[in-house]
């Protein structure tokens, strides 16, 4: 018999032997694959559409920095809904229900954006419809995942959480080979519509693992098992004030770090513009007809080089670096390496910049460059921090500070989007180099502020 979110006894489930890892998991990454597919594949044409098919009537530089702003402002909304997602999944519904609901929301967005091509009110409905879904289940759906481990299973979680956002790459990659080809073949309106398929097969495919789950209450849910049995064992929901002194050490460090996503999430925008003015290339397969490389599909090398570095990462980089006390791979020092980077691929593209902005012609191929960079940086600070905002969170707290994670997003998108409204005087040169000038300042105090941080487990810390 399956435990549910209002069953009495789920929160003491029977111990599971350490070897067995949890099934359920295998349909949370097959649901996050094809939740990301829809999203990536969405928001790898969003930028030139909005160019080229809703404001085309501006010039090209009104119209691209519009573009950059709706883009950034969507993705702003996408990070905030979380805590909206989170708090409802954790005081009222429990996260299966919430992750259900907010599944088949995602869905309409789609179907509008593709109803309505073309039009600026069907963009900006579709887009507010999508940022409420995806929101809505970002902080729940790996949270839900954690909820599959029991205590003695916890040695599985860096496994599942490496699966989880390799899945979320592998989903990205078709989406940004397939999407752009579909555009150019078959139009807007399909482009829009196969995501939005793609989203419905995950809320399939997240359904048919109902019976595989296991369930932690929602703090409703606790509330009424103590209220209808009050004689049992139960462990009562923590106060506002012990919640607060819980995650008060990580609030504190994800209050530095959203500027980490004020330049990952430019991939998706300046970075495409700036691949625009490259010559365009293919790429020639042999079994099949020949591949263009654009400034659309090359944002392919990012899922591409994550599903390689990864595993690279996790089974020989940071058990190297864990033998010496010096290197040991600790989650906050992998994450300030990762800053470190992201400022690097920000010079590069500083520096292409003005080669094409000098009218001297660059092959797209360079941009590969940028990308495995930031791409390396995103594996050591995004993986890496999706685990940590997990497992430093209290059990009845997971998809609420998860959602705080999310919430840094947030606020690394509206840095872009102030540059974009206060700098436009200088040139997109200058406002790379100005990105990594500021990340790099960024890094150096998250790395003091990281010397003070206690873990909350020793789940973390390197063997010496």
């Amino acid at each position: 018999m399956t435990t549910t979110e209002n069953s009495p006894g789920n929160a003491n489930c029977a111990p599971a032997k350490k070897s067995h890892f949890p099934k359920s998991v295998f349909t949370i990454v097959g649901t996050e694959a094809c939740e990301r597919f829809s999203f990536y594949g969405m928001r790898s044409i969003l930028t030139l559409y909005i160019v080229s098919q809703i404001y085309s009537h501006m010039g090209k530089e009104a119209a691209e920095d519009r573009a950059t702003e709706i883009v950034h402002l969507f993705t702003m909304g996408v990070y905030f809904m979380p805590l909206l997602g989170a708090w409802i999944a954790d005081k009222y519904w429990g996260r299966y229900w919430t992750i259900i609901v907010m599944s088949l929301i995602y869905v309409a967005g789609n179907a509008v954006l593709a109803a309505t091509v073309g039009n600026e009110w069907g963009l900006f409905a579709g887009l507010a419809l999508i940022a409420f879904g995806s929101g809505g289940i970002k902080p729940c759906v790996s949270a839900f995942m954690g909820d599959q481990f029991t205590a003695e299973q916890k040695e599985y979680l860096p496994r599942a959480f490496g699966m989880f956002y390799w899945a979320i790459n592998f989903g990205s990659f078709f989406a940004f080979t397939v999407i752009p080809i579909v555009k150019d073949d078959f139009g807007y309106a399909w482009a829009f519509g196969i995501p939005g398929i793609a989203m419905g097969i995950a809320t399939l495919i997240f359904a048919v693992g109902t019976k595989f789950y296991r369930h932690i209450p929602s703090e409703s849910a606790m509330k009424k098992q103590i209220a209808t049995d009050p004689a049992g064992t139960h462990t009562a929901p923590m106060t506002l004030a012990e919640k607060a002194r819980s995650i008060k050490g990580v609030l504190m460090l994800f209050a530095i770090i959203p500027v980490f996503w004020a330049l990952f999430d430019q991939m998706s925008s300046t970075w495409v513009l700036l691949s625009q003015k490259m010559s365009t290339a293919t790429l020639h397969l042999g079994f099949t007809a020949d591949y263009p490389v654009n400034a659309e599909t090359v944002q392919s090398v990012n899922p591409i080089f994550v599903m390689m570095l990864v595993p690279v990462f996790a089974f020989f980089l940071y058990p190297l670096a864990n033998k010496t006390k010096i290197f040991a791979a600790t989650p906050l020092r992998r994450m300030t390496v990762g800053m470190i980077l992201a400022a690097i691929s920000f010079v590069i593209c500083g520096y292409f910049q003005n080669i094409v902005d000098s009218g001297n012609a660059i092959s797209i191929w360079w941009m590969c460059l940028p990308y495995v960079v930031l791409t390396a940086g995103e594996v050591l600070f995004s993986t890496t921090g999706l685990e940590f905002a997990f497992s430093q969170a209290p059990a009845s707290m997971k998809s609420i500070v998860t959602s705080f994670w999310n919430l840094t997003v947030v606020g690394g998108n509206f840095l872009v989007v102030a540059v974009v409204w206060l700098g436009k005087d200088f040139s997109a040169s200058q406002r790379f180099y100005f990105y990594a000038a500021l990340m790099l300042l960024v890094a150096t105090v998250f790395a003091v502020a990281t010397l003070k941080y206690k873990y909350r487990d020793e789940a973390h810390v390197p063997e010496k």
